[in-house]
């Protein structure tokens, strides 16, 4: 099976924001929970604006759940 040319440079990437995230999270003295909540809250943040643009592609300001 062939590695696809991408999947290196995703492991890497994903390596690095892991021990930013760390160097981060030791920075501010978070506590697991406290990481965690911050985590969760950009990624909903993310997810959320995927799913606006994928349900409206010419206006994406739409929320996600309104025709």
């Amino acid at each position: 099976m062939k590695e696809h040319k991408r999947a290196p440079i995703v492991r890497r990437a994903s390596a690095e924001l892991g021990a930013a995230l760390m160097d981060w999270s030791r920075q501010y003295d978070l506590s697991s929970v406290e990481y965690l909540q911050c985590l969760n809250a950009q990624s909903a943040s993310c997810l959320k604006f995927m799913l606006r643009r994928e349900r409206h592609p010419d206006d994406p300001d739409t929320p996600a759940d309104q025709e």
